[in-house]
C-alpha cells in the first residue's frame, strides 16, 4: 500500500511489528516487498559482532539464518532505493540516506 505524502508532525500509529519504506518517488510498479521485521531477531548487525556480545560460556552459533535475510534486505534496498527504511520488530532498525534524519532519531532517544 502506498500512502499519500506524509506531512510534518503527522502521528503514525503502530501496533506490533511494523515496517516502512519512505520514498521521494513511487517505487517500481512491479516491486513486491519482502517483509523483514517478521524474521525473529532481524538486525543489520554482523553476526560476528553479535557473537562478541555473548557470554564466553555460551555457544556461538544459531544466528547464521540471519545472513541470507540480511543479504536479501540490502538487495531490496539497492533495487527500490528508498530515502529511509524503518523497521520495528524484535529490534528497531533504521536505514536512511539522509544523515539529518538519523541524527534527529539519535537525539530523540
Amino acid at each position: 500500500m502506498i500512502s499519500p505524502a506524509i506531512q510534518d508532525g503527522i502521528h503514525i500509529p503502530c501496533v506490533g511489528d511494523d515496517e516502512w519504506y519512505l520514498f521521494d518517488e513511487e517505487p517500481p510498479s512491479d516491486w513486491q516487498p519482502e517483509v523483514f521485521v517478521i524474521y525473529g531477531g532481524f538486525t543489520f548487525q554482523p553476526i560476528d559482532e553479535i557473537y562478541r556480545t555473548f557470554d564466553p560460556t555460551w555457544e556461538k552459533r544459531g544466528l547464521e539464518y540471519l545472513v541470507p535475510i540480511q543479504e536479501r534486505f540490502w538487495s531490496q534496498i539497492e533495487r527500490v532505493k528508498p530515502v529511509s527504511y524503518i523497521g520495528m520488530g524484535d529490534n528497531d532498525v533504521v536505514v536512511s540516506n539522509r544523515p539529518e534524519f538519523i541524527e534527529a532519531l539519535r537525539s530523540s532517544v
